[in-house]
């Protein structure tokens, strides 16, 4: 952890540092965009972790939380998680072309 940000690996060749925060904002930004069934994102605690049985535990959570994302193909294509693992450069045609929610909250 660098910056008290966690570094998280995605198929073991993507490394991102991002703070637990960032997480959370990810997760309520998909959420109101209208994407359900998401993944359980890990509880926040009161306390800052710091222990490092317990920084680790966390990591490996994020890992999962993040893989899970991106095997499914209607979160993977999200702007807001193509935007959070800054891959907008890379792409940036490609974000242009992605569609937007197939169920929008918004839209009830």
């Amino acid at each position: 952890m660098e910056n008290g940000k966690n570094r998280v690996l995605i198929d073991g060749s993507i490394s991102i540092q991002k703070n637990f925060n960032q997480f959370h904002n990810l997760h309520n930004e998909l959420k109101a965009e209208g994407y359900f069934g998401l993944p359980d994102i890990p509880a926040k605690t009161v306390l800052p972790v710091t222990q490092k049985g317990l920084l680790d535990k966390r990591r490996k959570d994020l890992e999962v939380y993040l893989k899970s994302l991106v095997s499914y193909r209607e979160w993977k294509n999200s702007r807001q998680l193509v935007k959070f693992l800054n891959l907008q450069d890379l792409f940036s045609d490609l974000i242009e072309s992605l569609p937007d929610p197939i169920f929008s909250i918004r839209d009830r």
